[in-house]
């Protein structure tokens, strides 16, 4: 898993509030042209965007702010069980010290910050927030694994991209096409119950959630499927790649051509075409599963 693409409205703040929570500003950049057109789908196509890294190098986000064509508004703070990608999970060490901070920047807690534990048996805390433009996260800190003592030596709380959450109606064609590209399975349960709807800000939750993760291991997709409340949205709206919010997951390979055979064959359309970027990388976006947007990237040399 490369990054996770959000296009926002304001970058200067988005930035700054991703810096906040502990990651790192790695480059801003202006792409138009072209081979942009062509990756994503769109005409005329021109954006600012910052790339922010988590401090281990493992995850990664790509702010996009779209000058031309402006960004869509149809999936501003929308509700945690909307289909499509919904929040991405940091882990961190001090998860009080991080949502102070951020709610001094305008973040909200959907609900209360809660105890789980996970399908492996490990403790957690966790808490779901609502940051810049509507964009839902959630913070993790597993109970036990630092002293109180060893936190408060650090000025602010190390981060670390934990997974990506995508709401999903047909959980097995999901788990089929991120099979196919390549994710292993790493396990299945069921959520249900007062604390879960505390989390999320939702009441009578019930869902199956299927955690698949990368080879490497630094990569992880939780896909959920709402029995209670039912999921919102319709499967077949296809909301455009300049759509404010978490818009697609990048994923690296090493065959782009055999990836997109593979994946248009379990259903995905490419949704431009795939494009060389300079003697760096070939790239393309397709549409997965329920619209997902999927982005591949192959480097070259």
């Amino acid at each position: 898993m490369d990054n996770i693409g959000i296009v926002v409205e304001d970058l200067k703040s988005a930035i700054a509030f991703f810096v906040e929570l502990g990651l790192e500003l790695e480059n801003e950049m202006t792409v138009e042209g072209q081979w942009v057109d062509r990756v994503v789908g769109l005409n005329g196509v021109r954006t600012d965007i910052a790339m922010m890294r988590t401090p281990d190098g493992h995850g990664k986000l790509e702010l996009m702010k779209f000058q031309k064509p402006t960004a869509t508004t149809t999936e501003v703070n929308v509700q945690v069980n909307t289909l499509g990608i919904r929040r991405i999970m940091f882990a961190v060490k001090d998860l009080d010290d991080v949502v102070a901070r951020l709610q001094k920047r305008g973040a909200k807690l959907l609900g209360g910050v809660e105890k789980f534990v996970d399908m492996n048996q490990v403790g957690y805390r966790l808490g779901y927030l609502r940051g810049p433009e509507g964009i839902i996260f959630g913070l993790a800190e597993q109970i036990g694994n630092r002293s109180t003592a060893d936190v408060k030596k650090s000025k602010k709380s190390e981060v670390q991209m934990d997974n990506v959450l995508i709401v999903v109606d047909d959980l097995e064609a999901a788990k089929s096409f991120f099979t196919e590209l390549g994710l292993d399975p790493e396990g299945e349960t069921n959520v249900e119950g007062p604390e879960v709807g505390s989390l999320i800000g939702l009441k009578d939750v019930r869902a199956t959630l299927s955690v698949l993760r990368t080879p490497d291991g630094h990569g992880r997709i939780e896909l959920d499927k709402f029995h209670t409340p039912k999921a919102i949205g319709s499967v077949s709206v296809a909301a455009p790649s300049n759509t404010l919010g978490i818009r697609r997951v990048m994923f690296a390979v090493d065959d782009i051509d055999d990836a997109v055979a593979r994946l248009l064959a379990h259903g995905a359309e490419l949704m431009g075409e795939v494009v060389q970027y300079e003697d760096t990388y070939r790239l393309c976006y397709l549409r997965g599963p329920e619209g997902i947007i999927v982005g591949l990237a192959e480097e070259l040399g």
